[in-house]
């Protein structure tokens, strides 16, 4: 729930920002990272994000699942680059 204030310096945040998710993430599910990345977007441009859900995969699968090396990792150096 957002406070009093919680908006008020989004600009701060106008850096490279690569939003990962896998769909079956349920502790940082899908829908809340659309939400902040297009917010960001509208605040800040959309030139700084990224967002990519990975399908079947869940919380830590991005990072540390089976085939996370190969189909995300890449998409991390990238952004990272």
């Amino acid at each position: 729930m957002l406070k009093k204030g919680d908006l008020d310096h989004l600009d701060r945040l106008q850096l490279p920002i690569h939003f990962i998710s896998g769909s079956e993430n349920r502790m940082f599910v899908p829908k809340s990272t659309e939400r902040t990345y297009q917010l960001l977007c509208e605040v800040n441009g959309p030139a700084n994000y990224r967002r990519s859900v990975y399908q079947g995969l869940g919380h830590l699968d991005c990072y540390v699942g089976d085939g996370a090396c190969e189909a995300i990792w890449p998409d991390i150096a990238s952004t990272l680059e």
